[in-house]
């Protein structure tokens, strides 16, 4: 299965379209991607998680 999803995934990678989805797991949405202010945003919230890796990361002295 993990390897059919795989294929999958690549093969919508190729599918031409003038926007970028993303799922909301917060939300369970499939959010469009078209501005500026939503590509912030995802930043922002890439980054919180981040932050969150290494706080355990660093409290569980694996790095």
């Amino acid at each position: 299965f993990k390897d059919a999803k795989e294929k999958l995934r690549q093969y919508a990678m190729t599918i031409p379209r003038p926007f970028s989805v993303h799922y909301n797991p917060y939300t369970q949405a499939i959010e469009v991607i078209n501005g500026k202010e939503q590509i912030l945003n995802m930043v922002r919230t890439l980054r919180n998680d981040m932050d969150a890796v290494l706080d355990v990361l660093r409290k569980t002295q694996l790095i």
